[in-house]
């Protein structure tokens, strides 16, 4: 009877499995629409991130090489020319094409980085994101990407004017065969050009400068007594911020259908991910109540410590990058302050920094970037406690925060450890 019911139940079973099988498999007949046109969606979602994004990042951060990188960069359109990869960097340098030295130096910051380029040619020639270049397949165009996000720099013509004086010796004789010497001081003027940069357009933002005249004199001693030479010339005395935030690169998107504001967020956010080093966002930040302790230098700024000092892993090409200052996290316009009494070296556009400030104070000197207004001008005397400029979110930035550097003999330190013993606020 055991052996009986033991068999029963091995048939039950073994019946039972069958029966799901047969059931499962007109189920899935059935349903092979609904199930199947899922499964396709998923695949198809799948495939489209790493065409469209996976493989041409590869491709930009250097990962594949030669053939490879090339074809991942431009993978799905058909043309038989040379490899735009190849091309990025010989369009991109052509930004500074026929500016002199002296320009050069003044727009030297803006400098246009070919991976820019690359990025946003492949999103605008990728029917899936914009779609304006009227085809089914990706179509890279450099030269005419080239033109959109190329830095326009505008001029104005000055003059320097040096007056100098010279001491000339008259010698005179009398009737009576008598020399004596005369001493008469003579006036020469030159005038040397100036060429100014008045706005610099970029994709990042659009900056206004402006200029003020200053005299600067020194004298020597001659048989005429002091002699005096003066220049008189045009100086920076500030940088406005037109336009910031991406504002440029937001309207190319824009003129290229891609309009709403979160796919041009995603892609800046995407572009910044990899584009450019890490800021370090959300880094082991401090409690929302820490509260530093002043002592030499000044607290920069009112904000939130998000980001601090230190190294950390690239999400995306997982080297080790160092966070060479803390990022303060702050509304826009936010005053700052200089940290401590010092010489303003650099007041403007510092490349992915943008807006940026550095102060030196004999034994170390301050960084000030992201700014949106800069307050102060280069040779300016500053005091601590002094406004030197605001908060902004300029150069390679995705929010208003204030990153903040200290630096001796060029290295860079940990500025905490300059503001501890800090205690919790109440």
């Amino acid at each position: 009877m055991k052996n009986f019911q033991n068999i029963a139940k091995s048939m039950a079973k073994r019946y039972a499995k069958i029966l799901f099988k047969k059931l499962l498999v007109k189920f899935l007949i059935a349903t092979w629409k609904i199930w199947g046109t899922v499964l396709l969606i998923f695949i198809l979602v799948v495939l489209a991130y790493l065409l469209v994004f996976e493989l041409p990042k590869q491709a930009v951060l250097g990962i594949f090489d030669g053939q490879d990188r090339d074809s991942a960069f431009e993978y799905g359109q058909k043309n038989d020319e040379a490899s735009a990869m190849q091309k990025y960097p010989e369009i991109a340098a052509k930004w500074s094409d026929g500016l002199t030295e002296e320009q050069l130096l003044q727009v030297e910051p803006y400098e246009l980085d070919w991976a820019w380029l690359a990025a946003v040619d492949r999103t605008l020639g990728d029917p899936e994101q914009s779609g304006t270049r009227d085809t089914k397949e990706l179509v890279l165009d450099p030269e005419a990407t080239f033109d959109l996000v190329r830095p326009i720099f505008e001029w104005v013509e000055a003059e320097k004017v040096i007056t100098h004086e010279s001491c000339e010796v008259i010698e005179e004789e009398d009737d009576e065969g008598n020399k004596t010497m005369r001493y008469e001081i003579h006036n020469t003027t030159t005038r040397q050009p100036q060429i100014l940069l008045t706005k610099a357009q970029t994709v990042q933002g659009v900056y206004l400068y402006s200029y003020r005249t200053e005299t600067e004199s020194t004298t020597s001693q001659s048989l005429c007594g002091a002699l005096t030479t003066t220049e008189t010339f045009q100086v920076l005395s500030g940088i406005t911020t037109l336009e910031s935030d991406w504002g440029p690169l937001k309207k190319i998107m824009r003129d290229h259908g891609i309009e709403r504001e979160e796919d041009q967020s995603f892609l800046l956010e995407y572009w910044l991910s990899f584009l450019t080093d890490p800021d370090g966002s959300e880094h082991d930040p401090l409690p929302d109540g820490w509260s530093p302790v002043e002592r030499d230098l000044k607290w920069p700024t009112v904000g939130r410590i998000s980001s601090r000092f230190g190294y950390r892993i690239h999400p995306i090409t997982g080297n080790r990058k160092l966070h060479a200052g803390m990022d303060i996290a702050a509304p826009k316009g936010t005053e700052v302050y200089a940290a401590a009494d010092g010489k303003v070296i650099h007041a403007g556009f510092f490349g992915n920094a943008g807006l940026a400030i550095i102060l030196d104070h004999g034994d170390l000197e301050t960084r000030y970037y992201h700014l949106s207004q800069v307050d102060v001008r280069k040779g300016d005397a500053v005091v601590r406690g002094d406004r030197i400029g605001k908060v902004g979110s300029t150069g390679a930035s995705t929010g208003p925060h204030l990153h903040f550097e200290i630096r001796i003999a060029d290295e860079p330190v940990d500025p905490l450890l300059y503001y501890t013993e800090g205690g919790y606020a109440e």
